[in-house]
């Protein structure tokens, strides 16, 4: 799903809080003329990329059948999608950025990956499956795969890891709400139901905020970890599938119509399209280089802060 890939699954922003910083010392914010925005097109079946005001498009990987969910390891360089052959057969590879090295990470029966995260901490692959109705994980060269979720869920998509409290978070249409566990699936809770068909999920692991859209409703939204304090940020959309966050710059990104990707504020204010005239976009990612070793440094740091 749309996503902002700075360490997702371990800390899904740059390192942009003091206090993960020495004293006297202040957090390097990479520049988003460096950054990149991926997105899967069902219609033409390939992976884009574009600097994030949509400048310089060019193709990354040709998927051959039904657009992807995309999810972006920042720390090593990788970009994993899915790529379902239109029968039987769903497959999860990984490539480098550019598209080169492409590897096979899993392939399944079931068909329909909705959503892939990564644990940082624990070397950890996650998605959903909304053919078999599962949340499943592996190591991340595809080995040992075990289901972690296998009941209470409809149509789960979009998945995202909260690095501060180890626990999952992922959004199920089917059922119309958004949930959480632990990270081996242990329980589960209802974070906020009566939704419209919530089809991606972001997390901002600082400000403890998630943000989701809802497909159906044609919405934008955001609110505590716990659901409280929900709000609406943009309505008025149709059929938004996924969404992305870079709170460093005050920015979050989502597909609008499958045919556009908007760039807002984090509070939905200033409303750009960035990508337009396409056709049927599935899902979109964020890039934006960040030095690893002072990226883990934050999430240490906030973890200690949090179990003070």
């Amino acid at each position: 799903m749309l996503q902002f890939a700075s360490l997702r699954g371990c800390l899904r922003m740059s390192i942009w809080f003091a206090c993960a910083c020495m004293p006297g010392m202040q957090a390097a914010v990479a520049s988003t003329s460096d950054a990149k925005l991926y997105w899967g097109d069902n219609f033409y079946t390939q992976i884009e990329r574009s600097d994030t005001d949509g400048a310089n498009p060019e193709v990354v990987v040709n998927v051959i059948a039904n657009g992807p969910s995309l999810f972006i390891d920042s720390v090593n360089g990788h970009l994993y999608w899915d790529h379902f052959n239109g029968s039987t057969i769903s497959r999860i590879y990984r490539s480098n950025l550019d598209g080169s090295n492409t590897t096979l990470i899993n392939e399944s029966s079931d068909r329909f990956v909705g959503g892939i995260t990564l644990d940082y901490a624990n070397n950890k692959l996650y998605w959903t499956n909304y053919d078999s109705d599962e949340i499943l994980r592996s190591n991340l060269d595809g080995s040992s795969i075990e289901t972690v979720i296998s009941s209470g869920l409809t149509t789960p998509e979009g998945i995202t890891i909260d690095p501060v409290e180890n626990k999952l978070y992922w959004v199920d249409g089917g059922r119309d709400w958004i949930r959480r566990s632990d990270l081996d699936g242990g329980n589960v809770e209802t974070v906020l139901s009566g939704l419209d068909f919530p089809s991606d999920i972001e997390l901002d692991a600082v400000a403890r905020k998630i943000y989701w859209v809802e497909s159906v409703g044609g919405r934008v939204m955001r609110s505590d970890l716990d659901g409280q304090n929900s709000e609406t940020l943009v309505q008025g959309l149709t059929s938004p599938q996924g969404i992305a966050i870079l709170p460093q710059h005050n920015q979050l990104f989502f597909s609008n119509n499958v045919d556009s990707i908007i760039r807002t504020d984090l509070d939905g204010g200033n409303p750009t399209t960035v990508i337009s005239g396409q056709y049927s976009i599935h899902d979109v990612a964020v890039f934006i280089p960040e030095p690893a070793s002072m990226a883990l440094l934050a999430v240490g740091a906030l973890v200690v802060l949090r179990r003070r």
